[in-house]
């Protein structure tokens, strides 16, 4: 199949997509897509973040929320009028997870390999079982 002429290419509006590749004043300007899933054991948070530097990515356990951060930067420039299509994001990211209550954030490791970013997050046992009495 051919490629559209310039001409007929509707133009994508970035400053309406939360998407955005461009960095606006300072917030931020893309985010990366998550899954997040449990096993037995642990809480599972995978990111895929291709093309990042680990030294851009920050991880934080603040309370009940898990906080990724980071930027990915382009390689290359190319001028905007030479795109036919644009769907790939840079710039600054951030995530913000709500956790469970029943997890041991002291234990948490991150590892970033083939460009993903895994934290996995133990669960704890948490819960304490209290027995009813009758009340007479």
């Amino acid at each position: 199949m051919p490629l559209l002429p310039k001409s007929m290419l509707i133009p994508w509006n970035d400053q309406l997509s939360p998407f955005s590749g461009e960095d606006r004043g300072g917030g931020y300007s893309w985010l990366p897509p998550v899954d997040i899933y449990q096993t037995d054991n642990n809480f599972v948070v995978e990111m895929p973040l291709p093309g990042a530097n680990l030294n851009d990515i920050e991880v934080v356990i603040d309370g009940a929320n898990l906080l990724i951060s980071g930027r990915r930067e382009r390689k290359r420039e190319i001028d905007e009028r030479d795109y036919y299509q644009r769907e790939v994001r840079y710039g600054s990211f951030q995530r913000i997870i709500a956790l469970p209550s029943s997890v041991d954030s002291d234990k948490a490791k991150a590892e970033y390999d083939q460009g993903i970013l895994k934290v996995t997050i133990p669960k704890t046992n948490r819960g304490k079982k209290i027995s009813v009495s009758v009340i007479k």
